[in-house]
């Protein structure tokens, strides 16, 4: 849903990771945007984490209708506003 017909940059990229609160996580990790995650590496996220990163590919998109099922439940208040 949302802009998917091209690439993002970099910027782009890093302020909708910034809005949903997740870029210092990501630069904090051994390769940074470029860190594997997953059930295959080494790089596990916490519930939290994983519903960042999915909140900012959502930005990103910038669709026009966004529906949350609990999907904030694991977030601190700061990031649900």
């Amino acid at each position: 849903y949302g802009d998917t017909t091209r690439e993002f940059t970099d910027a782009e990229i890093y302020e909708a990771a910034r809005q949903a609160d997740i870029h210092d996580t990501i630069i904090g990790l051994a390769e940074g945007y470029d860190t594997m995650c997953g059930s295959s590496s080494q790089v596990q996220l916490a519930g939290g984490q994983k519903q960042r990163i999915a909140i900012a590919r959502l930005l990103i998109r910038n669709p026009k209708i966004v529906l949350f099922d609990e999907a904030t439940s694991a977030l601190n208040a700061a990031v649900e506003e």
